[in-house]
């Protein structure tokens, strides 16, 4: 029996949408982990302390209209034991 043509299309180009999606989502994930490891370093250097966490809070920015729902850094907090 097999399925339509269009229904095979959309489902694989839903689906390498998907795999893109991965792969951005871990170029992210490593960036970050490069940006904090390196100021969190930084700080050590500068003040002999290192931070036990760091909270980033995001805010929901999405417009009337908008097709996806959008997010943008609102804080971040680091949480540091002195």
């Amino acid at each position: 029996m097999g399925y339509p043509i269009n229904f095979r299309r959309s489902f694989r180009e839903a689906f390498m949408n998907v795999n893109i999606l991965r792969n951005k989502k871990i170029i992210l994930e490593e960036e970050i982990y490069l940006a904090t490891t390196k100021l969190v370093n930084k700080f050590k250097e500068d003040t002999g302390f290192s931070p036990r966490g760091i909270e980033i809070k995001m805010v929901d920015v999405t417009k009337i209209g908008d097709k996806e729902s959008q997010f943008m850094v609102s804080r971040c907090n680091i949480v540091l034991e002195i």
